[in-house]
């Protein structure tokens, strides 16, 4: 796969993973993980098992019922850097959306995949876990509370 294959393979990702829809299902490879890198103890989703292919689905309808679908629902939007070298993939993402308390959500983020046999393989998630906290962190830990594992 090309370096620009890569590239877009992981961008189609980020428009597709939180509707966990068949184009992630046919997308991801069979051992695909997708982990939230966060430092143990100051963030309730640290430590979270990482997301695998079997869980996906599953994953996307609880985003859906907490986030929604409609205008408030979670976006995320490339900007800034997308660089990308073979199978590896970093991409800068703004992450917007109002959560189920009516608080705005404007958070940056990082995400890094490793591309596998034309497939995403690997995805980890970088999140401002400073901001959430700041600005939402008491409902965090009701979120954390629904989360898939």
């Amino acid at each position: 796969m090309t370096t620009e294959s890569s590239k877009t393979l992981a961008l189609d990702f980020l428009q597709h993973h939180l509707a966990s829809d068949q184009w992630i299902l046919d997308n991801v490879h069979d051992d695909f993980e997708m982990s939230y890198e966060h430092d143990p103890g100051t963030f309730p989703r640290a430590g979270m098992p990482p997301l695998s292919k079997a869980n996906l689905r599953s994953f996307g309808e609880t985003a859906r019922a907490i986030w929604g679908t409609g205008e408030g629902a979670v976006r995320q939007t490339p900007y800034g850097l997308v660089i990308a070298e073979g199978d590896h993939v970093a991409v800068q993402v703004f992450v917007t959306g109002t959560t189920p308390g009516g608080k705005q959500l404007n958070n940056r983020t990082a995400f890094f995949f490793e591309i596998k046999d034309g497939q995403v393989h690997r995805v980890r998630l970088h999140e401002d876990t400073a901001y959430i906290m700041k600005n939402w962190g008491d409902e965090v830990e009701d979120l954390d509370d629904n989360r898939v594992e």
